[in-house]
């Protein structure tokens, strides 16, 4: 008997400890948060509840690992677990593990037909898989579900813009502000459109309102930067890049600016290395085909920068086509 008052003497004191990490996540006070998450798993190990919300806690702190573990782990714990699973699925999709995400979308589709959340998510996983006819059909449901889902407004702009249908993204773009107007997702998105328009003066400010709602955003300091090279204005490029290089040195759309930092500052041979390295590891990275066959035009190589030129236009990449004239 002793035994089954201290496990309910445990159970009752993870309980208390679950209720207050809830209490100060909803604070914000992170540190609180997680020790007292951390406690009620150490009183109760098959606390699947508090699995759940740490790996949430861990998702705000940006420690995906730790956050996929823990999601897991309330799996392991209880596999009927719909919100333990749908986090995962939203996880997986975000870390690349897109296959893994749609199975685990795919497994609860039915306890969440009616959640506008659900659909956009799913959604948004179909647009990494480049499976845009889903895609749309996932985000419009999601619409028709909530028409005020700013994140799904953006998402779908966004699919327009890769089918280069730039007017019906702006549109979408456009609506998501409306409801939400520092919405830095769909701020960036319309900087990128502006910057396609050649229209970088627009592109420039939106992308510094984009970064308002979030500074450490390496997505929006890298377009930045981006822009700021386009426009001439290495000083400017130059401290965004700075900026995104404490956050990620290794990120691809970083390198690939500090390529195009190295070009505009005249060390070309340092351009060209770097761009080669990004081209073979990440070819999808917009630009680098562009400054590749710049770079090559700087140190001779005519032939060299045609071809990169070609390659350039056949991706759409950058002003690529405008320059192949001159092959």
């Amino acid at each position: 008997m002793t035994i089954f008052a201290c496990k309910s003497k445990e159970k009752s004191e993870s309980a208390e400890f679950f209720k207050r990490a809830n209490y100060h996540f909803k604070k914000n006070e992170l540190d609180k948060a997680l020790s007292f998450f951390n406690e009620a798993i150490e009183k109760t190990p098959d606390f699947s509840d508090a699995y759940n919300n740490r790996g949430v806690l861990y998702l705000r702190l940006d420690q995906l690992k730790e956050a996929q573990a823990d999601f897991e782990k309330a799996l392991q714990i209880d596999p009927d677990f719909t919100q333990a699973r749908f986090n995962l699925a939203k996880l997986y999709s975000e870390i690349g593990k897109t296959e893994e995400s749609n199975a685990l979308f795919s497994e609860i589709a039915k306890d969440y037909k009616d959640s506008s959340d659900y659909h956009n998510f799913y959604g948004q996983n179909f647009v990494r898989m480049n499976k845009t006819t889903e895609a749309l059909e996932s985000l419009n449901k999601s619409i028709q579900l909530n028409p005020k889902n700013v994140e799904a407004l953006t998402n779908i702009g966004y699919v327009y813009f890769l089918q280069n249908d730039l007017k019906i993204s702006k549109e979408y773009l456009n609506k998501a502000l409306a409801i939400k107007p520092g919405f830095g997702f769909a701020l960036n998105n319309l900087a990128v459109i502006s910057e396609k328009e050649n229209d970088l003066k627009k592109a420039i400010d939106l992308g510094k309102k984009a970064l308002l709602s979030d500074p450490t955003s390496i997505i929006y300091l890298n377009n930045l930067t981006l822009f700021s090279f386009i426009d001439n204005d290495l000083k400017a490029g130059n401290e965004y890049l700075q900026q995104a290089l404490k956050i990620d040195d290794k990120n691809p759309y970083t390198r690939r600016n500090e390529a195009i930092s190295s070009f505009l500052s005249g060390d070309y041979q340092k351009s060209k290395i770097i761009l080669t390295e990004i081209e073979d590891k990440n070819p999808e990275v917009d630009y680098v085909y562009f400054y590749l066959g710049l770079v090559s035009q700087k140190l001779n190589e005519k032939d060299q920068a045609c071809k990169f030129f070609s390659t350039g236009q056949k991706l759409k990449d950058g002003k690529s086509a405008d320059y192949l004239k001159g092959c």
